[in-house]
């Protein structure tokens, strides 16, 4: 490369690569749905389809995947093992992640005395298992999980403003 941008769109490549695959592949018609996805920018449905079925999921043991987009059509069954087997290396990262801060602050799960869930996947029970089998169960508060992140950043931006003046 001579350091100029390609004159081609990233989705334009995108769709050449999956055009070529859907050619030689044994399953087309899975390969247009991907290429209907990324043609009609589906994106954002398709996530929403999917948190709505991680919500589902943190609530009951199966969900139902569904996403119709015109030619895109998906109904499928998950159960909360199957969706938990797919999380399991966030989980794992997730995890390391606190060991690592514990290991800074020269802290033992033991001498934290109150764990605050905040945030949509602090109710996902892999999530939840997980600070249990660290902390305790009993050590585990549930705050406002959809707006606390928000309130922290406004309390923060009030310290800072009343600093800056």
């Amino acid at each position: 490369m001579n350091g100029k941008r390609s004159s081609i769109s990233p989705n334009l490549k995108y769709l050449a690569i999956i055009d070529e695959a859907v050619a030689i592949s044994d399953r087309p018609r899975e390969l247009q749905a991907l290429r209907t996805l990324v043609r009609k920018n589906y994106g954002l449905p398709m996530y929403e389809a999917v948190e709505r079925t991680k919500v589902a999921l943190s609530q009951a043991d199966r969900a139902t995947f569904e996403l119709d987009m015109g030619e895109i059509k998906v109904r499928d069954e998950i159960p909360r093992w199957d969706f938990e087997r797919l999380i399991g290396p966030d989980v794992r990262a997730v995890e390391a992640c606190i060991d690592r801060a514990l290991k800074t602050a020269g802290l033992r799960p033991e001498q934290i005395d109150v764990v605050l869930r905040t945030g949509g996947s602090s109710r996902v029970p892999r999530f939840v298992r997980m600070l249990s089998e660290k902390f305790g169960a009993g050590k585990l508060q549930e705050i406002d999980v959809f707006t606390s992140v928000a309130a922290g950043l406004a309390l923060k931006a009030s310290e800072y403003d009343a600093v800056t003046g």
